[in-house]
């Protein structure tokens, strides 16, 4: 999943670099263009958020986060432990549209068995999926997932 994240943070960087120029520096200042990127753990509502209420105050947390990431104006945004369930919808694309980004989401959860259609007759059946979201002000023209080899526990779809 990590590998995912780099290989799209990587393109990224690269389209953007096509396509800023560089700016005229005043004498004493840095002419290179920023690319201002944020990392954030979710903390997802739990495997059974689709049914319970699990207390960890999600939709308050996210309208804080929200907040913070409207104030902080990053360019682009990896978000860990990115949740969709019945519960709260789509958390990594509700974010993104109060922001106005573009979204690419990766649910792991969909690869636990490595199984697709058990993994995915599970993720529906519980009404929950985790993954880890990219977040862009600028257009995210192509996505993939690159599985990583299987660890030895059969649950970690790592």
């Amino acid at each position: 999943m990590l590998r995912h994240f780099f290989h799209i943070l990587l393109g990224l960087t690269a389209i953007l670099g096509l396509f800023t120029s560089p700016a005229t520096a005043e004498p004493g200042q840095d002419a290179s263009p920023r690319l201002r990127v944020l990392t954030y753990n979710l903390l997802h509502d739990g495997g059974w958020s689709g049914f319970f209420e699990s207390g960890t105050h999600l939709e308050e947390r996210l309208e804080m986060t929200i907040q913070e990431l409207r104030r902080l104006q990053p360019d682009i945004i990896a978000l860990q432990e990115a949740s969709e369930s019945r519960k709260h919808g789509n958390v990594p694309q509700r974010i993104a549209e109060a922001l106005g980004y573009q979204m690419v989401f990766a649910p792991a959860t969909e690869r636990i068995f490595g199984l697709s259609l058990v993994d995915k007759l599970i993720t529906a059946t519980i009404g929950f999926k985790e993954g880890s979201a990219i977040l862009s002000r600028y257009p995210i023209t192509a996505s993939e997932v690159y599985d990583l080899p299987r660890c030895q526990r059969r649950l970690d779809p790592r």
